[in-house]
């Protein structure tokens, strides 16, 4: 009956931008830990998959981020 086929349909694919990724919504300096405050689940879905939000909290940065810019893999 059917087959199975992973990741993203052919209609949705170009829809994936418009899904959530993490953003900064403070300037963040290398050292400074992501927290709450510092960092949100917004559209558009460039950054990195809202899954990553809660083990990114705690963590220090890597490096320096401005307000507004995307999380992607560290």
């Amino acid at each position: 009956m059917g087959s199975v086929s992973y990741g993203p349909t052919k209609a949705e694919k170009e829809s994936l931008q418009f899904r959530r990724s993490i953003y900064t919504s403070k300037d963040i300096k290398i050292g400074d830990k992501f927290t709450s405050d510092n960092i949100r689940i917004v559209r558009p879905g460039y950054g990195l998959k809202p899954k990553h939000y809660k083990s990114l909290l705690g963590k220090e940065s890597q490096k320096e981020f401005k307000f507004g810019d995307r999380i992607t893999f560290l």
